[in-house]
């Protein structure tokens, strides 16, 4: 208790969005939060 999560969040399809951002602006997007829970490494999409 006390601690975030992993789950969902707010967006179930929160990766695809991402995916779509790094591949149509040619940028690297980083999925993660100011809160990361214990042991969450980030996700880089490319």
């Amino acid at each position: 208790e006390g601690q975030w999560t992993e789950g969902n969040g707010f967006c179930d399809h929160v990766d695809n969005i991402l995916e779509n951002i790094s591949k149509n602006a040619d940028i690297q997007c980083v999925k993660g939060t100011a809160h990361l829970p214990k042991g969450y490494s980030p996700k880089i999409f490319k």
